[in-house]
């Protein structure tokens, strides 16, 4: 009987913790889970990825000082492991967050004395209705390598900024535009940059540490960033991208999906079997007409501004007119019972 109760009284605080953990990315945008990945898994992910950022093959992915490496996980079948990680994927069921899809994945690895990354949210789908839903469409899934700190490089976040305004909407570039990243294949250390928007600190900003295995959930369109990395030591982030509630998204949202997916994932053709398998039932599909057949187009793999990513939330003074068409008339339905002056009021301030 003891046992029993000890077991309820575990499965109450797992519950209890769990539906904190959804309500903190809900309303926050970002979520800290505790030690999901084991310490083999961990130290298989290291080796994985310091092979990537030392091979010759992909310093053309590391010109970015500001970003650090971007290179794809389809470069490696052993992110398989990750990608498709039970842990994770029951985690982020536990969050609310259903018929996942994982559209791209990169390792990002800030070298020792990088620069901060600016501010930015990375949503590309403000002209559709899923920028403006509370529930995320779209999470990224981080697994630091090592523990993080403020000196060497940890994320910093702006709570809340994925739902509602805040000043930062009204005065940002284009999210991983050369203009906010200041400038690839230019010395990082040229002054000016730290006198630019993007990387000032902001007041109601958070830093997140993290231990080495926990996973850091957050909404695409959360406002974030990272501190220099004023330390001797790398720090490395896989940065997963998940889909969520796949099948209930607009076709329009589900094409840009296959599009991005099938962009970041050109070298999945080179996998073992074994490991494409492994992952195949998360891919979104074939999009139509963006590369070609088995990774040979001529994208540019650093390029993250496509033709029809719409990266401005309409409620930015700058926003095109697809995004603040498509966030007044979902402002305009959400303000259903107020009078018609009211809304009209309400809307215009925008």
């Amino acid at each position: 009987m003891i046992r029993l109760f000890i077991l309820l009284a575990v499965v109450a605080h797992s519950l209890q913790s769990r539906n904190r953990d959804k309500k903190n990315l809900l309303e926050d945008g970002f979520v800290v889970v505790k030690n999901v990945l084991s310490p083999g898994e961990l130290d298989r992910i290291n080796i994985t990825a310091n092979h990537l950022v030392n091979s010759d093959k992909y310093q053309h992915l590391q010109e970015d000082k500001f970003t650090g490496s971007l290179i794809p996980l389809a470069k490696d079948s052993r992110f398989s492991e990750l990608i498709a990680n039970p842990e994770a994927l029951r985690t982020l069921s536990e969050l609310g967050l259903k018929d996942i899809k994982y559209m791209s994945g990169f390792v990002i690895s800030k070298p020792p004395g990088g620069p901060s990354l600016g501010w930015h949210q990375d949503g590309w789908y403000f002209d559709d209705i899923a920028g403006y839903t509370t529930s995320p469409a779209q999470v990224f899934a981080m697994w630091y390598l090592s523990d993080t700190r403020v000196d060497n490089g940890c994320l910093r976040v702006l709570p809340g900024s994925h739902v509602k305004k805040h000043p930062l909407h009204d005065k940002l570039g284009l999210a991983h535009s050369d203009e906010v990243r200041s400038a690839i294949n230019t010395n990082f250390t040229e002054k000016g940059w730290e006198d630019k928007i993007e990387h000032k600190n902001v007041d109601g900003s958070v830093n997140v540490m993290v231990t080495a295995g926990d996973m850091v959930i957050g909404d695409a369109r959360v406002l974030h960033g990272t501190n220099p990395n004023i330390s001797n030591e790398r720090r490395t982030v896989i940065t997963v991208w998940y889909i969520a509630d796949f099948d209930k998204q607009s076709e329009h949202f589900k094409s840009g999906v296959r599009k991005l997916s099938e962009k970041s994932g050109r070298d999945l053709h080179t996998w073992s079997e074994e490991s494409y398998r492994q992952i195949e039932h998360l891919l979104p599909g074939k999009s139509e007409g963006l590369v070609e057949e088995k990774g040979k187009g001529n994208l540019n793999e650093f390029d993250h501004n496509l033709d029809f990513m719409v990266r401005t939330s309409g409620w930015a003074k700058h926003a095109g007119n697809a995004a603040k068409k498509m966030y007044k008339g979902e402002l305009i339905k959400r303000l259903g019972g107020f009078k018609d002056s009211i809304k009209k009021m309400y809307v215009e301030e925008f």
